[in-house]
């Protein structure tokens, strides 16, 4: 997994907390459909809603700052936006 990684771009650590965040763009390792079976909530994973992730706004773009994201990014729970990254 880690070798796949690699070759479509850049892996950096982050050096606090636990994150995971998918993405899709159209050329990923993974089709379309690998990420929407990741997203099921019978597997026991966490999905946060609009209001959850706002809270964790401030977290999450530091952590995007640390690794060196670059945006326009839109954070989203399943049914919308939450924000933007970078925040305007």
């Amino acid at each position: 997994m880690l070798y796949k990684l690699l070759s479509k771009g850049e892996v950096a650590t982050v050096p606090e907390g636990h994150h995971y965040i998918y993405s899709y763009h159209g050329e990923n390792t993974y089709s379309l459909k690998h990420h929407q079976l990741t997203l099921l909530t019978n597997s026991g994973k966490k999905i946060l809603s609009v209001d959850e992730l706002l809270q964790k706004e401030s977290l999450l773009t530091s952590t995007f700052g640390l690794v060196g994201l670059c945006g326009p990014v839109k954070v989203r729970s399943l049914e919308e936006v939450a924000f933007t990254y970078p925040t305007k």
